[in-house]
């Protein structure tokens, strides 16, 4: 259902008196969290022997050590300014890891195949606006990106797969009707079918929006706002789970805001 339970017994294992096998029974969902879970715990002196599918895990008692660590930067939180840029104007984000094993780094990939204008600068991203056209993504391993990539798929000439979404009805959230939901109010063609979701690129017009309490569904639908002027999201404040100044950015880079009543 989630990395999170296996990245959470990696990290308590080495502290078990004897060893620990741990084995993945079905798929591990959302595979470059776990190796970035192993690689953090190697940067404290922590070693895991893990096979090359990320299916069987052996971890010896271990004590971590003390060390000086820089924490790298979100790709998950840059995808949404990366998308206000190629939806209205120009945006730069700097502190970027590009050979980052973080999944979400796909959004740069998924921005060019949609015609995106994306260039990378040693550790800065400057995504420009530009005209996108539809795409087939698979958001399997990268599930964070689903609210952001449905909203610029909604703006897309063409049909849009999104697919891989299963877990999505997981999260804080159920991800698939609360990303439909808005959509469709908004005025674009959505429709499931099992394990994806299609998007026909539409004539946008400003609605009231609920996240469910989805920092990650508030934040994809203001940068939609952006470009559709006039969308209103309720219970904004929910975003700062991931990102409690998420609206002063958005305003620090002319994204006009208004409090409503």
């Amino acid at each position: 259902m989630s990395s999170q339970f296996v990245s959470a017994l990696l990290l308590a294992s080495p502290l078990a008196d004897e060893t620990t096998m741990i084995e993945v029974r079905g798929d591990l969902v959302s595979k470059p969290y776990v190796i970035i879970t192993i690689e953090v715990q190697k940067a404290f002196g922590v070693d895991i022997e893990a096979d090359g599918g990320l299916r069987r895990f052996i971890i010896d008692p271990q004590r971590y050590k003390a060390s000086t660590f820089e924490v790298e930067g979100d790709w998950s939180s840059a995808a949404f300014i990366l998308a206000l840029g190629i939806l209205s104007g120009r945006t730069e984000v700097i502190g970027l890891r590009p050979d980052s094993s973080q999944a979400d780094r796909e959004i740069v990939e998924f921005l060019r195949r949609m015609g995106g204008s994306i260039s990378l600068h040693g550790v800065s991203v400057v995504a420009q606006e530009s005209d996108l056209n539809a795409i087939r993504a698979d958001v399997s391993n990268c599930p964070d990106l689903f609210p952001v990539l449905a909203a610029l798929c909604a703006t897309a000439k063409g049909r849009s797969e999104l697919y891989g979404i299963g877990r999505l009805r997981f999260k804080e959230s159920d991800r698939v009707a609360a990303m439909a939901e808005g959509l469709e109010r908004m005025g674009a063609k959505v429709e499931v079918i099992g394990d994806s979701f299609f998007i026909e690129g539409s004539r946008l017009h400003p609605a009231e929006i609920d996240p469910k309490g989805d920092h990650r569904i508030a934040m994809a639908f203001a940068v939609l706002g952006a470009k559709v002027r006039g969308v209103a999201i309720e219970n904004a404040e929910c975003v700062s789970k991931s990102w409690p100044g998420f609206w002063d950015c958005l305003a620090n880079l002319g994204v006009q805001l208004r409090e409503g009543a």
